[in-house]
């Protein structure tokens, strides 16, 4: 506690003049304070501002060790905000654990900064109805929020949303674990987090993107598609057409959003993936775990095309052709022929089997900590 202080006096001496952004640069949103870190690799850092203005980003890191406190402050990093608006800074790998600042300089202005940042080991979750179920709900609701006060466990929960275009608005923040961030959680996502962190012993993160009923062509990137559903992506991105002409021409019986705002409807291609996900890439992330649901989807029909296409999706978007992607088995028999296909074709995909519900958690912990850990840290 008493180095804790010491370390919030230091920070608040060396950021005196700090204040947030109001216009020339910013920290993309998944950059919020208690947030994790991807540990052990270089980590991409990105934001928004005017075109040409200079970036210099600071990380100040705190140690805590049987020898006290020491301070990390490493010399800054230069950027370029590019003809886009969009700046992006990838900092050196970091050992798991410490407690740090990133502190974002343009141009000369005042700082930003994300404060209580730590090193770990980031994990996204994605899927629909059962990982959309919170803890709560969940069997040991009581034992789990009893003992949900963590503080290696950091959450983020990406509220349902779907857009048009790839946004830079991300429906959510991150927390920290207690019982009142962990009762609305995934109750999949939030036990394999448990698990993994009293596990690894050191900060884990756990994203989860949950939204119910939705196909897998809404969860995939836009350059997942081509043919009629690109035509179709180009319409609702570019015309206020009429409804029920888009409708009749494609054929699409989806629930309608908006008869004036494109798109209509998170049934459609690539508009959960642009509202959802688009958001945290390229984030450096440890793996991502995937709960599908069989609901009908008309751009890609066939499970196998699904699978394929999802894992094609994740790996671009996140930039990692070598992600580790978990896929949790489905129940449809074809489907999950499909998904035991893809793990079999592929490096780094795995199959998450249990026996109900309540049980997916632990044993997706189970399973990346025997394919990502070599089984360590058992217990």
């Amino acid at each position: 506690m008493v180095m804790n202080k010491i370390f919030l006096k230091l920070l608040l001496c060396g950021a005196a003049c700090s204040a947030v952004f109001g216009g020339e640069a910013r920290f993309a949103e998944f950059f919020r304070d208690n947030m994790v870190l991807q540990s052990g690799v270089k980590v991409p850092v990105w934001g928004y501002g005017e075109p040409g203005s200079k970036v210099e980003l600071s990380l100040l890191t705190a140690i805590f060790d049987e020898n006290g406190m020491s301070l990390l402050n490493m010399p800054p990093y230069i950027g370029k905000v590019d003809d886009s608006g969009r700046w992006q800074i990838n900092i050196n790998p970091s050992a798991p654990g410490g407690q740090s600042v990133l502190m974002l300089r343009v141009d000369d202005s005042e700082n930003s900064k994300i404060e209580h940042v730590v090193f770990g080991d980031v994990f996204l979750f994605i899927g629909g109805a059962e990982l959309e179920r919170r803890t709560v709900a969940s069997a040991d609701t009581v034992k789990l929020l009893r003992e949900s006060r963590i503080a290696d466990l950091r959450l983020l929960k990406i509220g349902d949303d779907w857009a048009a275009e790839p946004q830079m608005v991300l429906p959510g923040e991150w927390k920290r674990s207690d019982p009142r961030n962990a009762a609305v959680f995934s109750n999949i996502a939030y036990t394999c987090g448990v698990d993994l962190c009293r596990r690894l012993k050191y900060p884990v993160g756990i994203i989860a993107a949950d939204f119910p009923g939705i196909p897998v062509s809404a969860w995939l990137s836009e350059e997942s598609f081509t043919g009629t559903a690109q035509e179709y992506i180009s319409r609702y991105k570019s015309e206020s057409v009429e409804l029920g002409k888009l409708k009749a021409e494609f054929g699409s019986e989806s629930e309608v959003k908006s008869a004036d705002e494109p798109p209509f409807s998170p049934h459609d291609p690539a508009v959960i993936f642009n509202a959802m996900i688009a958001p945290v890439t390229p984030a450096a992330l440890k793996a991502v775990i995937w709960y599908p649901e069989s609901v009908p989807d008309k751009w890609y029909s066939t499970p196998p095309e699904q699978v394929e296409q999802m894992i094609k999706s994740i790996r671009s978007a996140f930039k990692n052709s070598e992600l580790p992607v978990f896929i949790i088995l489905s129940a449809d028999e074809a489907l999950a022929s499909a998904q035991r296909s893809a793990a079999e074709k592929h490096q780094n995909i795995f199959i998450v089997e249990c026996a109900g519900p309540d049980a997916v958690g632990k044993a997706a912990a189970d399973i990346i900590m025997e394919k990502l850990y070599n089984g360590d840290n058992e217990q």
